[in-house]
């Protein structure tokens, strides 16, 4: 506000030291662009003060009551600059001009009675006009002094000498105070219309006429007759006279330069067309010819709209006195005649222009009642047809063509919805033309001009209104046309040849062309002439949304979303990429995704990236309508909105626009308080089951391609939204909380924008889904990557505002020291430096004038770079984090975090090693100096991992880098230890999070370097050299990084690539004889050096380590497979501790994939073996686990097949079956097992598979032994599952379930189970004392029971493993088929629910046992093979 002040002091300052060389004009022209055009909202109030308010001494305000007597040219331009701008800034600021509207008010009645120049009276009252027609609450008729400024205004007007413009002001400003204060102006209204009747019969009688006088006038009985139409009746032959006047009016002089006096009378017609209907009627032909003659006006456009309004006020008038029947029926017929013979003529003739087609379709439409009283619905059905024949030759091809259906195309709409409210029905070939004409309104609507929109939202509301009353006519056109309007805003704009005559096309979305357009259609308009009650609009809304929900679901589940995962060779445009890339064999979504996360290289690619436009374009539409329009109505829709995009959603995971259309609806949730007071606890076991399966029947559906997708979906959703479901919360928020649930665990392995999407979908859930303790790891998430990202910090700062003002503070302190230590960061960012980054801000465009002083030059000079006022986005950021600070109170402290020198972040406060080492000589001309670098490293890290600053941090990263080069360099051929060991143990990880660092120049940088120090230092002949082992240490690190997926990723890759320069060097240096030993024996301890380590990890408690040495292992394996040395040194190594890894996934940390990693590891190893079965089946003393293949397939049989830990237990069956064959040529596994049974006997098989566990042992039904219980059912399923896989192999026969040899109790264990377990629910007596976590965990348990024993009855009745009237099978028939099995069954086939059977696990166990039988096919195959 400084440059203001100066201004306005300035200003004052010419006053008292008036010259010849000053311009007060210019510099008021400055004030004006600076307040108008300069100044930010937030600096409005203070711009306003200081400009403004009477206090100021130098206020505009007090300039002009200075210079009230001054007469000079220069201060009277001054002064009437001052004024327009006080009508422009009024006009700015709106009703937040308030406060200081007294203040203006008297300054422009003072202004009118003490200024002695008229052209100064006269500009007193634009501002006046414009403070009236606000309608300020605060000024009523007593504050504005209304009665005062009447009898003044007419005492000036009737006996004053002003000029004829400031009288024109007067007689406006008097109708505009009938208008805003009729109580104030009810003893006034006789003399203002007599003066305006006598003003303008004196000068249309004149000869030389007072055009503003007659144009203000007219304006002032505009706004008179809207509260005193009575008056003109008691006036002798009052309307009379006013239709002559406004006939007059519109019949003006052809040498007439301006406009204004027609425009007055047209809009007189338009607004009181009622008041005047009988003599528009007496005298509507010659009315007809003058309002038409300006609706084909030629160079005006205006006059034109205004004609075309005019137009549709007199015929609904007409029309009106027709169907009345107030006049004489001759007459009547003769303008009924009149009339529709001119609109036919006008339609059907070839010379007809733009214009007359309009007022013929026009006169159609208003005609209708007309024509329905006096000839009938046969007649309006023909000209309805006529219409329509004419509809059908507007085309949208060109841009000539597009110009006449946009002239044409809403008088058509309001014509065919006039004609429709008269007829009784609605046909179905009239609602196939009426979806056609508003295809092409949804076509043309991008290139309609902002103004001209206006008119067709009225004329599709009037259309609805029309159709809404004829049964279900709009619901049909609204099902026939929303989609494909959906599809057009989801596109881009067509793309057309060059040469065709067409507007200049972009390419980029239409949403944000098209979410008005929806806005409006959601929203109808209130139509004069028509009834609107809110109960009809609300229901026309409602159907409206539901056709777009409709419409938005359809869309989302028939667009083909799947991907595939592709390797770009190198970092560049996404052209060369795409030329460059090379599609990754596997084309499952699910397992593409995986890829993805492991390897920074691969990318995804869209099967159909049309399809993929289209929804993301879908995605962006929805975030800007929906939590915008009828928010009310979405809680019909949460359920099905939810479901369907959760279900596409599990198929395509790495998909984030699905994230961001559930952060859509949760947000709209929370905003009507949809979950308000709901728990988990408040659901039926009923509810949640039929919420499950209407989960697993969406995602089955879904399932299925594109194309098998038919229109009757939209059906079955109307269907279940009229049957409730959208209404149940209990449904949507079980499906929810599920949901949820797993994209926190999905998150952890996610990265970028799609880990972006997660975490501002898991911020943006209500209070009842989550615990804050489960949000807070995605919270610190998001607001570490919202210094890159300042959208996600604001959803980061929404989800703790959120917290504090909904939830109580007892709950959210205690989760304060670990986020707000984050918001530290965001203070420490200075606005120029984030500008820099992101090129915030854009330059200021200055409008110069011809006059402007030295001093203004100066100043516009200097204001060329100058940025604009509008606030930084990060400041913005930092305003909203002090706010917080301040609302938090004392708990404000935990934004310093807390001091640990030994923590990550705080390096640089210890030394790196005990003396320095780096040093660098400095080449001067008279001295070389010495300089240490070793200082200096621990901050040049700090500030190229840290930095807010981009250019600080690429500067920290480049000098990083050469540092780097120089220690390698120096000490290149030094032997081992180098003297920088204990500094590399420090910049070695450094330098991996660099490699993964969200800048790309700092990825560019480092990820090359980080792979040149592998190749450098894995050529070390000492085995575990310090320096290699350092690196080595690092990358495993890395590896095992619990925080960063893409930091995993690069681990892992560094690893393979150590190993493979490792045996590349082997190779290399083998060419000489003498170092060929050493070269070898180098090779092989830096393989066991790293797989010692790995194997380290594999065995880890901690998840995230064990997921980590597996994606070393995905990434190594490729390397062995190559080189038989490793492999026969190495793979059954690998193996055999990846299967112990398997032992140690619990559930929830299956959930981020370390499961399915080590699986692909030991599938890709198994084919690696059955390729080169040779390597692996002599015996080696070299081979740590196991001697050779013989004593691994033992172990894999003995200590694996009977493992209750699912995953283990499966993969070593798979891996049994493939390598079992290889042990002896031309045998098979069955040969194995049998040999086995020969030599132990049966029993060694079966205490496998019964893990010498006596299941007879049934524990207790007490609370106490409730783990005992959960331990027991784990153990009888493991058990069947074993008996399942063995009699489908046939490694065993149904006989030694009944055999004494094999020691078998499983059939006893069965029957226990079946009676006395199976059908305990979770209301029993001994889960009183237990969480529902722990009841869950038992059911589940008892569920794979039942599971496995309903698979093992299927095999043995089937007939697969013997005969089914054998004695082993009848035995065992006889055994199990009992009554309480049958009860069993038919109560897991009619409520599965209430055995314990959520309808999640029914879908796991499917997805189980198709996992499984494609790993068994594939094994199969590559056994065969």
């Amino acid at each position: 506000m400084q440059t203001l002040t100066q201004y306005l002091s300035e200003l004052h300052g010419l006053v008292t030291k008036h010259t010849s060389y000053s311009d007060p004009k210019a510099l008021v022209a400055d004030i004006s662009n600076y307040v108008l055009h300069e100044v930010s909202e937030d600096e409005q109030a203070l711009c306003s003060s200081l400009l403004l308010a009477g206090s100021y001494e130098f206020s505009l305000p007090r300039f002009i009551e200075r210079t009230v007597m001054m007469q000079d040219k220069a201060f009277v331009d001054a002064k009437n600059e001052s004024l327009s701008l006080f009508d422009a800034y009024i006009k700015r600021l709106g009703p937040r001009i308030s406060d200081y509207a007294p203040l203006l008010r008297n300054l422009l009645v003072n202004t009118f009675r003490k200024e002695q120049s008229n052209r100064i009276q006269a500009a007193t009252f634009k501002p006046l006009q414009r403070l009236l027609n606000l309608k300020l609450q605060s000024m009523d008729a007593n504050t504005f002094g209304v009665r005062d400024l009447t009898e003044l205004y007419l005492r000036e007007f009737i006996v004053g000498k002003t000029s004829s413009t400031a009288r024109a002001c007067m007689l406006e400003t008097l109708g505009l105070f009938a208008l805003h204060f009729p109580s104030a102006m009810m003893d006034k209204a006789m003399s203002l219309a007599t003066i305006y009747l006598e003003t303008l019969n004196a000068q249309f009688k004149s000869n030389k006429p007072d055009m503003q006088l007659i144009a203000a006038s007219l304006k002032g009985v505009t706004s008179l007759v809207v509260h005193f139409d009575g008056t003109f009746l008691t006036i002798n032959k009052g309307l009379g006279n006013l239709y002559s006047c406004v006939c007059l009016g519109l019949e003006p002089p052809p040498s007439l330069a301006r406009y204004d006096i027609p425009k007055a009378a047209l809009r007189l017609v338009i607004q009181h067309g009622p008041l005047i209907r009988e003599y528009l009627t007496e005298d509507s032909e010659k009315m007809y010819s003058r309002i038409t003659g300006w609706c084909k006006h030629k160079t005006n456009k205006k006059m034109r709209d205004l004609g075309f309004n005019c137009l549709e006020v007199f015929l609904t008038q007409v029309a009106n006195e027709l169907v009345v029947g107030n006049r004489n029926v001759e007459h009547d017929s003769t303008t009924f005649r009149f009339f529709m013979k001119n609109f036919f003529e006008m339609l059907a003739a070839p010379t007809s222009g733009v214009h007359e087609i309009s007022i013929a379709i026009r006169g159609f439409g208003r005609f209708a009642a007309p024509v329905q009283k006096l000839l009938g619905t046969a007649e309006l059905k023909k000209m309805l047809h006529a219409l329509f024949t004419f509809a059908q030759r507007m085309d949208t091809s060109g841009q000539d063509q597009i110009e006449d259906t946009i002239l044409h195309l809403a008088s058509l709409i309001s014509a065919f919805a006039n004609i429709l409210l008269e007829m009784p029905e609605v046909d179905e070939s009239a609602i196939d033309h009426l979806a056609t004409v508003l295809a092409s309104f949804f076509l043309i609507y991008p290139h309609l001009h902002i103004h001209q929109r206006d008119k067709y939202y009225v004329a599709i509301s009037r259309l609805m209104i029309a159709l809404y009353a004829k049964g279900t006519a709009l619901r049909t056109l609204l099902s026939r046309t929303l989609f494909q309007a959906l599809t057009l805003t989801c596109s881009k704009y067509p793309s057309l040849d060059p040469g065709e005559n067409y507007v200049q096309v972009f390419d980029q979305p239409l949403y944000k062309e098209y979410s008005e357009m929806w806005s409006h259609l959601l929203q109808p308009r209130s139509i004069g002439d028509l009834e609107f009650p809110t109960e009809l609009r609300d229901s026309i809304a409602s159907m409206v949304y539901a056709e777009l929900m409709q419409s938005i679901i359809t869309m989302v589940t028939r667009l083909d979303l799947g991907y595939k995962v592709v390797k770009v060779a190198a970092p560049a445009d996404s052209a060369t990429a795409a030329a460059t890339a090379q599609a990754s064999t596997n084309q499952n979504p699910q397992q593409g995704g995986d890829d993805l996360l492991d390897d920074p290289a691969t990318t995804v690619v869209p099967n159909v990236p049309k399809d993929f436009d289209l929804f993301l374009n879908l995605v962006e539409f929805c975030k800007i309508l929906l939590p915008t329009t009828c928010t009310s109505f979405f809680t019909k829709w949460v359920y099905i909105f939810g479901r369907e995009v959760i279900a596409r959603s599990s198929m395509f995971p790495m998909v984030s626009g699905l994230y961001k259309m559930l952060t859509v609806a949760m947000k709209l949730c929370e905003s009507e308080r949809y979950f308000a007071g709901i728990s988990s606890s408040s659901s039926s076991s009923q509810q949640i089951q039929s919420s499950s399966s209407s989960l697993t029947s969406s995602s089955t559906s879904s399932s299925t391609s594109s194309s098998t997708i038919s229109a009757s979906s939209s059906d079955v959703v109307m269907m279940q939204l009229d049957d409730g479901a959208g209404d149940n919360m209990t449904l949507c928020f079980h499906l929810f909380s599920r949901f949820i649930k797993e994209v926190i665990q999905r998150s952890q392995q996610y990265k970028d924008e799609l880990l972006a999407s997660c975490i501002q979908l898991v911020l943006s859930t209500p209070k009842e889904f989550v615990s804050i303790s489960q949000l807070v790891a995605p919270l610190r998430s998001a607001l570490r990557m919202g210094l890159s990202y300042l959208p996600l910090a604001h959803i980061a700062l929404d989800a703790v505002e959120y917290w504090i003002q909904n939830i109580q503070r007892t709950k959210v302190a205690p989760y304060f020291r670990d986020f707000l230590p984050f918001l530290n960061d965001y203070l420490m960012v200075t606005p120029s430096s984030m500008q820099g980054a992101d090129s915030f801000g854009q330059n200021v465009v200055f409008k110069t004038g011809g006059s402007r002083s030295l001093l203004n030059r100066q100043r516009l000079y200097k204001a060329v770079n100058v940025k604009t006022n509008e606030k930084n986005p990060i400041q913005e950021v930092q305003s909203r984090i002090i706010r917080l600070l301040g609302k938090i109170g004392g708990n404000n402290i935990f934004l310093i975090g807390e001091v640990n020198l030994m923590a990550p972040g705080v390096e640089n406060e210890i030394s790196w090693d005990s003396e320095p080492r780096v040093k660098f000589t400095v080449p001067f001309h008279d001295v070389k100096s010495e300089i240490y670098l070793d200082s200096l490293l621990p901050n040049i890290v700090s500030l190229a991992q840290d930095s807010n600053e981009r250019q600080t941090k690429v500067a920290a990263c480049e000098l990083l880098h050469s540092i780097v080069l120089f220690m390698v360099g120096t000490n290149a051929h030094q032997p081992a230890p180098t003297p920088y060991t204990n500094i590399y143990k420090h910049i070695f990880p450094a330098l991996l999070r660099l490699a993964t660092d969200v800048d790309q120049v700092t990825r560019q940088l480092f990820s090359p370097l980080v792979m040149q120090l592998i190749h450098w230092f894995s050529s070390s002949g000492k085995h575990e050299g310090e320096d290699t082992m350092a690196l080595l240490e690092a990358a495993i690190d890395a590896t095992g990084d619990s925080e960063s997926p893409s930091l995993r990723a690069f681990g892992a890759k560094a690893l393979a690539e150590f190993l493979s320069w490792s045996i590349r060097h082997q190779k290399t240096s083998s060419s000489s004889s003498s170092s060929s030993s050493s070269s070898s024996t180098s090779s092989s301890l830096n393989a066991k050096s790293l797989f010692k380590r790995l194997y380290s990890l594999s065995s880890h408690p901690q998840a995230y380590l064990r997921l980590g040495a597996a994606l070393a292992f995905s990434e190594l394996y490729r390397v062995v497979r190559e080189h038989d040395a490793l492999v026969e040194m190495f793979v059954l190594e690998i193996m055999h501790h990846n299967i112990a890894s398997l032992r140690l996934i619990g559930d929830d940390e299956d959930n981020i994939g370390i499961g399915e990693k080590i699986s692909s590891v030991l599938l890709g190893l198994s084919r690696v073996i059955i390729r080169k079965p040779a390597l692996v089946t002599k015996p080696s003393k070299s081979r740590r686990e196991h001697p050779d293949l013989a004593h691994f397939v033992t172990w894999l049989f003995e200590s694996n097949v009977g493992r209750h830990e699912a995953r283990c237990r499966t993969d070593a069956m798979v891996m049994f079956s493939c390598l079992a064959p290889l042990v002896a040529p031309g045998s098979s596994s069955k040969d194995w097992v049998h040999a086995k049974i020969q030599k132990d006997g049966l029993k060694s098989v079966t205490s496998i598979f019964e893990s010498d566990f006596s299941l007879r042992d049934m524990p207790e039904l007490t609370s106490s032994s409730l783990d005992d219980l959960t331990f027991w059912f784990t153990k009888l399923s493991t058990a069947l599952d074993c008996y399942i896989w063995a009699l489908e192999e046939h490694y065993i026969t149904i006989a030694a379930l009944n055999s004494k040899d094999a020691g078998s109790v499983l059939i006893t264990a069965i029957q226990k189970f079946v009676v006395d377990l199976a059908i305990i629910t979770k209301d029993h007596s001994i889960f009183d004392d237990h969480t529902p976590s722990e009841i869950e965990r038992v059911q589940r348990c008892k569920c794979s029971v039942i599971r496995n024993l309903f698979a093992l009855l299927n095999l043995v009745l089937s007939g697969k493993v013997g005969h089914p009237n054998s004695p082993a099978v009848a035995h065992v028939r006889a055994s199990l088929l009992s009554a309480p099995f049958f009860k069993l069954l038919v109560m897991c086939t009619v409520s599965p629910r209430s055995i314990g059977f959520p309808t999640d696990i029914v879908a796991a166990t499917k997805k189980t046992q198709t996992s499984s039988s494609s790993q068994s096919s594939q094994s199969s195959s590559s056994s065969s093979s």
